[in-house]
């Protein structure tokens, strides 16, 4: 009679030990920018073993946009996520530039950030440095404000003259108010747009009309990549030939991200468009007969509504 013999479990793999990252600039050293130790801090979170409110990682692909400035992150670049609170709980993972992040008060030193092992010596010091450039943000937004700042100045802007295709007469301050609209649409090249916060009844809608006649664009029912003819606008136009290549790339960017199949998009892809318009379904009528009645029929109203809206709007 044969028996069996017993087979011996293999013996396990230990773990291998996780190779430290080592500098060659001494951490003690202050003019190196690398953060000194935390104390009472071992985990960056008070010692509740939480995980870190930012992350830093390299841009593992180039579809992410940064929060801040709009601009994509390019493959390999370094990006700081955070995922911000929604309704009081964790929402979704938002991306930014390492140079566009405001760290929060929690994080003290580069340390107190979650993956700040897997950078480079050279990153790790840009780290530091933006983790102290956002202390002294904050530190000027907590400051108190002098009380001639909260005194109202008058716009210092161009004060413009009613647009071409208005039937309506504006009063000073409508002149004034769409007159600042037009400049921070314009005129402004870091900060654009803003809030008319004026008081029900005084004439938001009719100052938002006039902002929309007085910057029309030029190419909006012209195809792409046309000849312009040799005219005074010349420069005008091609820098608004620029902005429709860039929208439209942002737009085929934008249905990649989303994973639109090439059958449900449009074959000539997106449509040149003018001024979109967001309100609530009680102000749609509103919005068309103040258009209708303020001007003199330059401006064509499409109502994006209902369930046959896809079929009823004209490309």
């Amino acid at each position: 009679e044969m028996k069996a013999a017993a087979k011996k479990p293999a013996a396990q793999k230990k773990p291998a030990a996780k190779k430290q990252k080592t500098s060659s600039v001494p951490l003690d050293d202050p003019s190196s920018g690398m953060c000194q130790p935390c104390g009472n801090v071992p985990d960056g979170n008070g010692g509740l073993n939480k995980p870190a409110p930012y992350i830093v990682e390299y841009s593992k692909t180039g579809r992410a946009t940064c929060r801040t400035c709009d601009d994509r992150i390019a493959k390999g670049e370094l990006r700081v996520g955070h995922t911000p609170l929604f309704r009081g709980k964790p929402g979704y993972m938002v991306f930014r530039h390492l140079h566009c992040t405001v760290f929060s008060e929690e994080i003290v030193c580069a340390e107190d950030v979650e993956n700040y092992e897997d950078l480079t010596d050279e990153d790790y010091v840009l780290l530091a440095k933006q983790v102290e450039t956002s202390k002294e943000k904050i530190k000027e937004e907590m400051e108190e404000l002098s009380p001639d700042e909260l005194v109202q100045k008058a716009f210092q802007g161009e004060i413009r003259t009613e647009p071409p295709g208005l039937t309506a007469n504006l009063l000073p301050f409508q002149i004034e108010g769409f007159s600042w609209m037009r400049h921070q649409e314009v005129e402004m090249s870091d900060i654009r747009g803003g809030i008319l916060a004026d008081e029900m009844g005084l004439g938001k809608t009719i100052q938002t009309i006039s902002t929309i006649l007085d910057h029309r664009p030029m190419l909006q029912h012209c195809k792409p990549g046309m000849k312009h003819p040799p005219t005074g606008d010349l420069k005008a136009r091609q820098d608004e030939e620029q902005l429709w290549e860039k929208v439209a790339t942002d737009w085929t960017y934008e249905m990649d991200v989303l994973k639109v199949g090439k059958k449900l998009r449009p074959r000539d892809g997106g449509a040149r468009a003018g001024t979109l318009v967001i309100c609530p379904v009680i102000a749609l009528t509103q919005w068309k007969q103040e258009i209708l009645k303020f001007t003199d029929g330059s401006l064509s109203v499409c109502t994006y509504h209902g369930p046959a809206r896809e079929k009823e709007t004209p490309r």
